[in-house]
């Protein structure tokens, strides 16, 4: 057990059609493109550079909207994971082939029956209902 939290920063990306972006970890898990702070970078740079790194997609990051998903690693450290709302801008739709096995755009029901754990649906849930309110 390290103690050391670990921190990642992703984006929930919404179409305007109101479909989501999800992509299929090699692991096995399915939820939003996600990944480790680089030194140096704020949590919305970590967010565009981990969507355009992950799927090829360039996002704009809505304000308004940040949602941290907290869980434990299976080594005992602890994780925080900051998600924003955000709209694809460019870029063209393609898997990184080292992490990501798939990935597409779903409805949010097709989402909500895709995404593997609780806590990333909680977060898909939340981006939803303000996506709604934006509308």
């Amino acid at each position: 057990m390290s103690g050391v939290k670990e921190k990642s920063c992703g984006a929930v990306v919404f179409r305007d059609d109101g479909c989501v972006l999800l992509i299929k970890q090699r692991a096995g898990h399915v939820s939003f493109p996600k990944g480790h702070v680089e030194a140096g970078e704020d949590e919305h740079a970590t967010a565009r550079r981990e969507v355009r790194e992950e799927t090829g997609i360039e996002i704009a990051i809505e304000d308004g909207f940040r949602e941290v998903e907290s869980y434990t690693l299976k080594n005992g450290t602890p994780k925080d994971v900051v998600y924003f709302f955000a709209r694809p801008v460019g870029g063209e739709l393609h898997a990184q082939e080292t992490e990501v096995s798939s990935l597409g755009w779903y409805t949010i029901d097709e989402a909500m029956r895709k995404i593997t754990y609780k806590g990333a649906r909680n977060v898909l849930r939340a981006a939803s209902q303000f996506n709604e309110r934006k509308r």
